[in-house]
């Protein structure tokens, strides 16, 4: 039984409490306003007598209304709409107060947008679906894969996701796998050969990026690759949309970071090319030796990053390369994010990618 001074403290704070047998307080006769719930220590806002919110002792609040009801807790959000009606809840603002709307009309359940959606400008990928699962290829129109050099094919993935990707060399006849651990892109193992994989344009996944105009952006890269030395080209970044292409240095502008070379460890360097006229001829590839390594069997996050003012920038596993490479997209044109892989005369055996993000940052 409550004290006198429990009591009095109560009433000092005008929290009457709700007469049921879930209360053990005598309700004073209030209808509106915080009732105590004794039992679970929690709060209930009352109006008219009936119960519109709910605060628990630990800080889960629930909104009470109709047939429908919004709780939030330390774990997550639920809402749940009024049931069967057109407007079931309605998203927007002052002069366009349905932008989106839920039907919850009962067999006609749908979202209804009435302003225009923006696409994602890229994606998150895990590639986690398993040895043989997960992972359908089809040509470009929409014929069974060939893997003639340069001709664009999409994979899709079980995260729903779409990657165009082309072969890269003399051709290929092993297509894109999907492995215990990841994306095999290895290919048929011959040396000179390999694969590009990209998006952001076509039916693939995300858009074209706008280095100056866009907010600044990032694409990551999670590779592990069997035999380092067997990776003569290993890139991953960001370059203009063009045609795919069968050599690597053909494309005009590009920004990226990776595998170049035949060391084991094989060296990381950063490989830049600009096409600072527009004319469709690129300036010159740069090239920066980072001085980071790649041993075999590595898995490495890779990343490269444009500013909103157009400068790229590369971490290795979160941090920059020891040695690093200033440069700025051109102003105005319009990228993609691409992995561009070629086995070396050592082969690579396994190349698995495990994770791709193409993000805002």
């Amino acid at each position: 039984m409550p004290t006198k001074f429990a009591l009095a403290f109560l009433a000092a704070l005008a929290l009457p409490s709700i007469a049921s047998a879930a209360y053990v307080l005598p309700d004073p006769g209030g209808r509106d306003g915080w009732v105590i719930d004794t039992v679970t220590g929690g709060l209930v806002l009352r109006r008219a007598g009936t119960d519109v919110m709910k605060v628990s002792s630990s800080g889960d609040i629930t909104f009470l209304g109709g047939a429908g009801a919004l709780t939030c807790g330390a774990a997550s959000c639920s809402v749940l709409a009024t049931d069967n009606t057109a407007a079931g809840i309605d998203f927007g603002a002052a002069g366009a107060t349905a932008l989106i709307r839920l039907d919850t009309t009962n067999g006609e359940e749908k979202i209804v947008l009435r302003g225009a959606m923006s696409r994602s400008p890229g994606w998150v990928e895990t590639f986690g679906e398993g040895a043989s699962l997960g992972l359908s290829t089809l040509k470009f129109d929409l014929a069974a894969f060939t893997g003639t050099t340069a001709i664009t094919h999409y994979a899709y993935t079980g995260d729903g996701n779409v990657f165009a990707y082309a072969a890269i060399g003399a051709g290929q006849t092993l297509d894109l796998a999907a492995s215990a651990t990841g994306l095999n892109i290895a290919g048929d193992q011959t040396s000179t050969e390999g694969y590009e994989v990209f998006g952001g344009i076509g039916d693939a996944s995300g858009r074209p990026l706008i280095p100056g105009t866009d907010p600044a952006f990032k694409g990551c890269w999670t590779i592990a690759v069997g035999d380092a030395s067997g990776a003569s080209d290993l890139h991953v970044g960001f370059r203009k949309i063009e045609l795919a292409q069968g050599t690597f240095e053909a494309y005009d502008e590009y920004a990226s970071i990776g595998i170049e070379g035949t060391a084991n460890p094989n060296t990381i360097f950063i490989l830049n090319e600009l096409d600072a006229n527009l004319d469709g001829t690129g300036d010159g590839t740069l090239s920066t030796d980072t001085t980071n390594t790649w041993a075999d069997a590595a898995s490495k996050v890779v990343c490269v990053l444009v500013s909103a003012a157009r400068a790229v920038t590369y971490t290795i596993d979160g941090a920059p390369p020891s040695t690093t490479q200033a440069f700025s997209f051109t102003d105005g044109i319009m990228v993609i994010p691409y992995l561009w892989y070629l086995q070396g005369a050592d082969l690579a055996d396994t190349v698995n990618v495990t994770h791709s993000t193409v993000t805002f940052q």
